[in-house]
C-alpha cells in the first residue's frame, strides 16, 4: 500500500485519496457519505466506499466516542457478517472512518425491497432473459439464511467480549449478494457511557424492558433486539408498532 503503510499501521489514509460524494445518513454528532478511495496510491483507480465523518461540532465526549469505535474496528479480527474497516483518517479534523460500503443498503430497505408484490418487469434488449424480475420477493430459505448470518456476526462479537449498541433493521447493513455486515458495537462500558449520552436517540422498539428502565446493556439484551430482527425479517422490514407503548417508560 505503499504512502498508507506509513502510516499509523497502515490504518491511516491520506486526505487526498478520500471523495465524499453524497450524504446517506447522519447520527448525532456524526454523517455518514457515499464516496470514493483511490485504492493504489501508485494508480488512479477508485473502490467506492462508505465515509463515516465526525461533525466539526462535535463535543471532546462525542470525539472520544468515535474513536473508540475506530479504534475497535481496528483491533477486531475481520468477519463475513461484521462491517470491514477500510482505514481512517485522524490527522486533521474533520475525521474519518473509512468502510466498505454495504451496495444493498440497510437490512430494513432491503427487505421492503423484496416484499412480495413489490417485484418489477425489467426488460432487457439483449437475447438472453428478454424479461425478469428486478426485485425477487424472499422466500423461507433466504429469510433463514439472513438471521443465521446476523448470529454468526454476534457470535463473532462475542468471542471479543463486544456487544451491539444500534442492533436494529436500520444499522445492520446488506452488502452485494444479501450478505449481512453487522455495524455499531463496542465494548460493554462503553456502549452503556454511550447509550447514556444519546438517551433520546435510542432504538425503543428494539430494547427490552431493563434497558429502558434500567439502562443495562449486555449480549442478553442483544438477544431481545434479535428476537426483534426476526419479526421484521418475517414480516418484510414492517413496523412493530406493539412496542411504541416503551416510549412512556422514559
Amino acid at each position: 500500500m505503499g504512502e498508507y503503510s506509513d502510516n499509523r499501521h497502515g490504518w491511516e489514509i491520506p486526505r487526498r485519496f478520500i471523495k465524499l460524494h453524497e450524504l446517506i445518513g447522519k447520527g448525532v454528532y456524526t454523517e455518514v457519505w457515499r464516496g470514493k478511495m483511490q485504492k493504489n496510491p501508485a494508480r488512479e483507480d477508485m473502490v467506492r466506499v462508505a465515509i463515516k465523518r465526525l461533525m466539526v461540532e462535535a463535543t471532546d465526549k462525542e470525539k472520544k466516542f468515535f474513536l473508540e469505535e475506530m479504534e475497535v474496528l481496528k483491533m477486531l479480527p475481520p468477519h463475513h457478517n461484521i462491517i470491514h474497516l477500510i482505514g481512517c483518517y485522524t490527522l486533521h479534523e474533520p475525521q474519518l472512518i473509512v468502510l466498505e460500503y454495504a451496495a444493498e443498503g440497510t437490512l430494513r430497505n432491503y427487505l421492503q425491497r423484496h416484499r412480495l408484490g413489490q417485484q418489477e418487469i425489467e426488460i432487457n434488449s439483449g437475447h438472453q432473459q428478454a424479461v425478469r424480475l428486478r426485485n425477487y420477493a424472499l422466500t423461507p430459505q433466504m429469510m433463514l439464511n439472513l438471521a443465521t448470518q446476523i448470529l454468526r456476526g454476534m457470535e463473532h462479537l462475542l468471542r471479543f467480549k463486544l456487544i451491539s449498541y444500534r442492533l436494529t433493521s436500520a444499522s445492520v447493513l446488506v452488502a452485494k449478494g444479501g450478505v449481512i455486515r453487522l455495524t455499531g458495537f463496542g465494548f460493554q462500558e462503553d456502549v452503556m457511557s454511550r447509550n447514556l449520552y444519546e438517551a433520546t436517540s435510542l432504538p425503543v422498539r428494539w430494547m427490552c424492558p431493563e434497558s429502558i428502565k434500567e439502562r443495562i446493556f449486555n449480549i442478553t439484551t442483544d438477544v431481545w433486539a434479535f428476537g426483534i430482527l426476526l419479526w421484521e425479517i418475517i414480516h418484510f422490514g414492517k413496523d412493530l408498532h406493539i412496542y411504541r407503548y416503551f416510549s412512556c417508560m422514559y
